[in-house]
C-alpha cells in the first residue's frame, strides 16, 4: 500500500481564526437551545419545505436533537483535519506536493467546520423563531448550497493547480 508523507500543518493566523470561529459556532449551537428552551412552546416546528412552510411539528425537547448531531459532524471534520494524509485528493500526493495539498485540505475543512456551524445556527433559528422562518429557510437553502459548494469547488481547483 502506498504510504503518504505525514506532515504537521502549521495554521496561519487566518486559519487559527477560522478554527476558533468554528468552535464558537458549535458552542453557539448548544447555547441557543439551552438559553431559549424555557421560552419555547410545548410544540415546535421540526420540518420546513423550501418555501418555509412548516411540514411537521414535535415536542420542544426536539430542539436538543440538533446540537449533538452538529457536534458529531464538527468532530468528524475536526478529526479528519488532523490527519490530512488519509484524505482523498484529486492529484497524486508526493513528498514535494504534500505540504501544499495538506494545507489546502486543512483550510477547506476549517471552512466547512465553520460553515456547518453557521448552517446549524440558521436551522435552530428557523425552529425557535417560526414566525421568521419563511425568510430564514429561503435564505438558508441558498446559503447552504453556496457556502458548501463554493469552498469545495475552489479548493478542488486549487488542489489540481498545485500538482
Amino acid at each position: 500500500m502506498y504510504s503518504r508523507p505525514r506532515i504537521k500543518i502549521q495554521l496561519s493566523d487566518s486559519e487559527k481564526f477560522l478554527a476558533i470561529a468554528g468552535w464558537v459556532a458549535i458552542v453557539t449551537v448548544w447555547l441557543i437551545p439551552l438559553a431559549l428552551f424555557h421560552t419555547l412552546p410545548d410544540t415546535i416546528p421540526l420540518h420546513f419545505d423550501s418555501d418555509g412552510n412548516i411540514g411537521r411539528y414535535g415536542s420542544r425537547l426536539s430542539v436538543f436533537v440538533l446540537p449533538p448531531f452538529a457536534t458529531f459532524v464538527f468532530a468528524i471534520l475536526h478529526i479528519v483535519g488532523r490527519h490530512p494524509h488519509l484524505l482523498n485528493y484529486p492529484v497524486t500526493i508526493t513528498e514535494r506536493n504534500a505540504p501544499i495539498q495538506y494545507a489546502l485540505a486543512v483550510k477547506a475543512l476549517l471552512i466547512l467546520r465553520f460553515t456547518m456551524g453557521i448552517i446549524f445556527i440558521f436551522i435552530l433559528f428557523a425552529i425557535i423563531f417560526p414566525e421568521a422562518n419563511k425568510i430564514i429557510v429561503s435564505w438558508m437553502l441558498f446559503l447552504s448550497i453556496v457556502l458548501l459548494i463554493i469552498p469545495i469547488t475552489y479548493f478542488q481547483i486549487k488542489s489540481i493547480k498545485h500538482k
